[in-house]
């Protein structure tokens, strides 16, 4: 009785074992193992470690709530060679709450000073009802378009939109919802990394491991340049490498505000 139980108890483990090995050649193995393809293709743009530079143009809340001028702004960023522009989807009151204690108020000495979160997003959000007129336009001038979801309902609203891919904002690269969120879509997304002390850490980087593993066949990592004055003289040789062997991650881009 004793060695039946002992050989259903082997039998067992061996089943799992069988099914944990499977289910890591099929669907773990293959996406941890980046440098074996290292390209991936936004609206047939190739990114990769051999391909040219991607050059992302960021809408913001240059707009200044202004439908024509935010056109304006895309077909300038077509006019200077962007390969992209990038909105952001969010309202003020799916990224903040409206309060006025000193958490949640505005950095002073800023050109914001004295308003609330709440206030400055109303003044800086790009309408959702602008969306998909904006992004019918720069398709038809030949541009990609695409945008920063701050939480889950922006990533329902441009899944409605069959946008091609989606930006994590580097202020959000710990929002593991939100990440898994976008990552279910089946697109590719991108983080963006500001600074080299914004590089994620490697606790995020298992996380963004497990999420890429079953629902993409690629993260990138994008540097981004927050500055509002032209940058005469730019080394990359500053570019953080990642220091993390199994994350399927590049640097591949310049990202400009």
């Amino acid at each position: 009785m004793k060695n039946r139980k002992k050989l259903v108890i082997i039998l067992i483990g061996v089943i799992v074992l069988g099914i944990v090995l499977f289910v890591y050649q099929t669907f773990i193995k293959k996406q941890l193992h980046f440098k074996e393809n290292m390209t991936v293709e936004i609206n047939g743009k190739k990114i990769g470690y051999d391909e040219p530079v991607y050059f992302i143009a960021e809408m913001s809340a240059n707009h200044l709530h202004n439908f024509e001028r935010a056109k304006k702004i895309i077909q300038e960023a077509k006019y200077a060679g962007a390969d992209a522009i990038k909105l952001q989807t969010y309202r003020p009151d799916t990224i903040t709450i409206d309060c006025y204690t000193d958490e949640f108020m505005a950095t002073p000495g800023s050109p914001w000073d004295g308003m609330n979160l709440y206030e400055l997003y109303k003044t800086a959000y790009t309408p959702w009802e602008w969306h998909k007129e904006l992004m019918e336009y720069a398709n038809s001038i030949g541009i990609t378009c695409f945008s920063s979801p701050f939480d889950l309902t922006a990533v329902d609203f441009l899944e409605e939109l069959n946008v091609p891919a989606y930006k994590i904002a580097s202020f959000e690269i710990n929002d593991i919802p939100l990440i898994r969120k976008a990552a279910k879509t089946g697109k590719k997304y991108l983080v963006i990394v500001e600074s080299p002390a914004k590089v994620p850490d490697l606790a995020i980087l298992e996380q963004y491991k497990c999420i890429i593993s079953f629902y993409l066949t690629a993260i990138i990592f994008f540097f981004c340049i927050l500055s509002e004055e032209a940058i005469s003289d730019l080394s990359l040789s500053f570019l953080p490498q990642s220091e993390y062997e199994d994350s399927q991650s590049t640097l591949v881009a310049l990202f400009f505000l």
